[in-house]
């Protein structure tokens, strides 16, 4: 399958998970990539998956002949990604300003740890260092899109409802949660570049960082949440719907429908299967989940302990059988191994087998995204322009997702830019209050309509044929039925590229039932690894997980991408991907060895606090200390700050054999006996990466007077929820930057004047209001 970066090429300077997931997933979208490094060094790839499909070559910057060839080489590139500290690029002689006015039309692009010109901007960018800095340790228990924890819930905790190994600590993450983010924001960057290339001849600057991949999601309204914005998992400790079954496996059960498994439970047969409850019609059990307000944290721990007892009762195939046949979500733990070894997803090539000059015959996480030609548009010239305001200026998006994963997708492309309408459903009003949907839906114009209606299907039918993409995330199925599948779309529009963000699998041996951030996060293996369970721990979901979010960038990524290449070839593209996907990317960390059927990888402990002796978090005297201690200098360093004979034993000289969990009691103890501030100078003094871990006031990011000048913060007036703070630009382009257009749009707002716009004369607009086909029947012509 031609990728549509096909032909491009790439030079890769990275170092870190960050630049090069980057770089892998440019690779996977089929440009030629090339990683430069300096002779003699140690290729620093963690992870064998995001090494695939590059070429290696060593050239010395530092020496002229080396200096000179890697300018020819960059004679021939598209695209450079490097990740050093600022000001080394302008030391080697291959900083933007200088290959720029060598070569302009090069898209370069810089990945650092907190931006380049922060105060920041020279400390160590490690992704446990950075996460430490930033707060994001302590908040790896708080709600997902918060406007900051609640606090503690207003009742008592039953006993083992907070899932954290340490409640009210912080929590040492296996995967990377702003690594990631920095990568997916890299890679839309670099591909919103290319498409401003192609009528400008130009490249330019891309630039983004960890500290903006920590940022994304945060939001909060400054003058208190109105009703409906807030969610009950921002309490502080709040059970995410992790419970194990009776064999010792566990599950993940979301969203919480607590009456009907514990009713089954109760009805089941203990000897023989759970019993599926009767169609809905002639159930007796309100089979409702738990709403999302705050109040319902009340609901959710009255039933905590009642869950923890049904689902003990019978083991986890029978609830995973039990779940199918009732359409709820209930899904696995697994652990890499099983994720590596599931024949369906080798199948899809969601995981693929490779042989890497180092680790051997392994398997890895396979490609996220599916970009496949759909067919050949009525040709396209690129005309030569001026340089466009915004990456995407003229582009129109129609966004008929739900929830977060494609509208966050749709969202992205309105930060780039584009027009994006909303088609709301008739019942998306009490959503678009909630916090969610301000983080996802920003910038946008909403139109509701009723696709089941002849009537309203003609409305988008008017709009698909000026628009240039859709986005949706429904269930398989429900485009066809209600008439927007990508078959159907392009009889009306050949040009149009069409996006699925799909719950999971490719293919007939993908699980069943509703798909949910938390439940692919379960299958992919990363619950299994950020709760440390190889080394004791249980099971723990990431309030920082990217499953929904990760979608969207992927999604966003491939249409972007699509569009260029439809500029290129004249090829329109159908691009899919799933919460799965970006679940099993987020946890890529980690490989499996084939010849002995072993998982390789760094391994959180389970007590959440680090993967190792020098990478870990320490109770200080005061509060906590992040180490990265990751190289020779760093231990020679440590010891030399602890000045404690006991770090000189034998036992701890060996690099590749440290007893690890003795050292690690050593440092317990010496890092007791002073502050984590004093602790950190000293270090930092001797070169020791390291940081304090800082347990930020919910909300404090907002008022970062830095944050905002650089537009990484922004804030807006909505029409019912007021001042709206959350972040910003997540990427910064030097010569068409991202543009924040506005809150979230009120319900069925834009609906008059969309339907105007589209031929509908003001008789007609209100035949439509008035049936429901179209609009909020509250708005007037």
């Amino acid at each position: 399958m031609t990728g549509p970066l096909n032909g491009l090429q790439v030079l890769d300077l990275t170092r870190g998970m960050a630049g090069a997931v980057t770089t892998m997933l440019l690779a996977d979208s089929g440009a030629a990539v090339t990683r430069v490094e300096r002779p003699g060094d140690a290729p620093w790839v963690q992870s064998p998956a995001w090494g695939r499909g590059k070429r290696t070559v060593a050239i010395d910057l530092s020496e002229p002949g080396g200096h000179a060839r890697f300018l020819e080489m960059v004679a021939e590139a598209d695209v450079l990604v490097e990740s050093s500290r600022p000001g080394v690029t302008t030391r080697l002689g291959i900083d933007f300003p200088t290959l720029h006015s060598l070569h302009p039309a090069l898209v370069y692009c810089s990945i650092t740890g907190y931006g380049r010109g922060t105060a920041d901007e020279h400390r160590p960018g490690y992704e446990s260092l950075v996460s430490a800095r930033t707060g994001t340790q302590w908040e790896q228990q708080s709600g997902l899109f918060r406007s900051g924890s609640l606090g503690p819930p207003p009742v008592e905790m039953p006993p083992g409802a907070d899932q954290s190994a340490r409640p009210g600590e912080p929590v040492f993450s296996a995967l990377p949660w702003l690594s990631l983010p920095a990568a997916y924001q890299a890679v839309l960057g670099i591909s919103a570049a290319l498409v401003v290339r192609q009528h400008t001849g130009e490249g330019q600057w891309v630039e983004t960082s960890l500290l903006q991949g920590s940022l994304c999601g945060r939001i909060q309204v400054e003058d208190g949440a109105p009703e409906g914005f807030d969610n009950w998992t921002a309490y502080e400790g709040a059970p995410w719907g992790l419970f194990q079954c009776g064999d010792g496996r566990w599950v993940h059960h979301w969203p919480l429908k607590p009456l009907v498994v514990v009713v089954a439970a109760e009805c089941g047969d203990h000897g023989g299967p759970l019993v599926p409850p009767p169609p809905p019609e002639h159930r007796r059990v309100d089979p409702r989940r738990v709403g999302n307000e705050p109040h319902a944290i009340v609901e959710v721990l009255h039933y905590y302990p009642q869950l923890v007892e049904a689902f003990a009762k019978y083991p986890s195939d029978q609830w995973l059988r039990w779940a199918e046949a009732a359409g709820d979500g209930i899904q696995l733990v697994r652990s890499p191994a099983e994720v590596l070894n599931d024949a369906g997803l080798l199948a899809e090539e969601s995981v693929v087998e490779l042989v890497d000059p180092a680790a051997g015959a392994i398997r890895v996480v396979g490609r996220a995204v599916d970009s496949v030609p759909a067919g050949t548009t009525a040709s396209l010239s690129i005309s030569k322009r001026d340089r466009p305001p915004h990456p995407l200026d003229g582009v129109t998006v129609l966004d008929l997702g739900t929830a977060v994963a494609g509208p966050f997708a749709a969202g992205l492309l309105a930060d780039l830019g584009a027009r994006v309408i909303k088609v709301n459903t008739p019942w998306d009003r009490w959503w678009m209050a909630s916090s969610m949907s301000h983080f996802a839906n920003r910038g946008k114009q909403s139109l509701p309509l009723d696709l089941a209606t002849v009537e309203g299907r003609e409305v988008l039918y008017r709009w698909v044929n000026r628009a240039d993409v859709l986005v949706h995330n429904l269930r398989q199925g429900v485009a066809e039925r209600l008439g927007f599948d990508a078959r159907t779309l392009r009889q009306h529009n050949r040009a149009l590229v069409y996006c699925h963000v799909r719950g999971f699998g490719r293919g007939p041996s993908s699980v069943a039932g509703p798909a949910t951030d938390q439940t692919a996060a379960a299958l992919s293996g990363q619950e299994w690894q950020d709760g440390g369970c190889s080394r004791g721990g249980r099971p723990f979901y990431s309030a920082t997980s990217l499953g929904d979010t990760g979608a969207g960038y992927l999604a966003a990524m491939a249409v972007v991408q699509a569009l260029f290449d439809r500029h290129a070839t004249g090829v329109t593209r159908d691009v899919t991907t799933s919460l799965l996907n970006a679940s099993m990317l987020s946890a890529s960390v980690t490989y499996l060895e084939r010849s002995s059927n072993t998982v390789r990888g760094p391994q959180l402990d389970g007590r959440q606090l680090g993967v190792g002796a020098l990478h870990r978090l320490y109770r200080t005297g005061d509060g906590w200390l992040c180490l990265a201690a990751l190289h020779d200098a760093d231990w020679d360093g440590l010891r030399r700050v602890m000045a404690d004979p006991e770090l000189d034993h034998e036992r701890f000289s060996n690099r590749h054999d440290r007893h690890d969990d003795e050292l690690a009691a050593v440092l317990e103890r010496l890092f007791a006996g002073r502050s984590a501030e004093t602790w950190c100078l000293q270090l930092e003094a001797e070169g020791v990466p390291c940081e304090v871990s800082r347990a930020t006031a919910p909300g404090a990011v907002f008022s970062d007077p830095e944050l905002r000048r650089r537009g990484w913060i922004t804030s807006y007036r909505h029409g019912e929820a007021g001042m709206v703070s959350q972040h910003g630009t997540l990427i910064d382009l030097s010569a068409t930057p991202l543009r924040i257009w506005g809150p979230a749009p009120v319900f069925g707002e834009h609906a008059v004047d969309l339907l105007r716009e589209v031929g509908y004369s003001d008789s007609e607009v209100a035949a439509l209001l008035k049936t429901g086909a179209a609009g909020s029947q509250a708005a007037t012509v």
